[in-house]
């Protein structure tokens, strides 16, 4: 008997844990603001005002949640649905709206956006990613740590067989290997001719010729 009060207490209990959920589930596929407002628990609240924000559109649903950093979240959810820009730029500074413009990038490919982002790295993943997804060497740009822009510069003139982009790498060294990764992909000669540096030339000249035995 005993074993049956102890089934039915853990019932009750599974019960009443699944209710709150089970109206913020309805509520969401509802878009019933009103149900979300009799949640007691505040992590059910958020969650059903942010998804019904983000569905509706209704970045002023937001409002509702007390708690700065989630109803930027929220703001932030809503602006990524109508990739509206300048909503995501009235966030103010913080997690919030380095999110909603790491996002808002990515979806339009504005690398542009990526340099509002604060953390340096966050904000250089950003536009390193687009810059790789689009073979676009003008991202590259918004790239702020050196060595990751030299990176950047170096694959999209190999990507789009155009030395011309080496000349944004500002290390004579790193521009000279540009070229020459160029020239060797193209076997053109002629692009080894204009590298300054002697060693480096007659490196560039040795591969293509290596290069070009192998179509033999």
């Amino acid at each position: 008997m005993r074993w049956l009060i102890l089934i039915g207490l853990i019932f009750l209990v599974s019960c009443s844990a699944c209710d709150d959920a089970c109206v913020v589930q309805k509520a969401i596929a509802d878009n019933d603001v009103a149900s979300c407002a009799h949640l007691s628990d505040i992590d059910l609240k958020t969650w059903c005002y942010t998804d019904i924000a983000a569905s509706t559109g209704d970045s002023e649903i937001c409002s509702l949640i007390l708690d700065e950093i989630p109803s930027e979240f929220c703001v932030s959810g809503v602006a990524v649905e109508r990739e509206d820009v300048l909503l995501c730029e009235g966030l103010i500074d913080g997690p919030p709206k380095d999110k909603c413009l790491f996002e808002l990038a990515q979806i339009t490919k504005e690398s542009s956006m990526c340099e509002g982002i604060g953390p340096f790295q966050y904000g250089d993943d950003c536009a390193y990613d687009i810059a790789s997804d689009e073979k676009d060497p003008e991202a590259c740009m918004f790239v702020r740590n050196e060595t990751r822009q030299i990176k950047c510069y170096f694959f999209r003139a190999a990507e789009n067989d155009d030395h011309t982009i080496c000349s944004m790498i500002s290390d004579a060294w790193w521009n000279e290997w540009c070229v020459t990764n160029v020239a060797i992909k193209l076997m053109d000669e002629d692009l080894c001719s204009d590298l300054e540096n002697s060693s480096t030339r007659s490196i560039c000249r040795s591969a293509i010729a290596a290069e070009q035995k192998k179509l033999e």
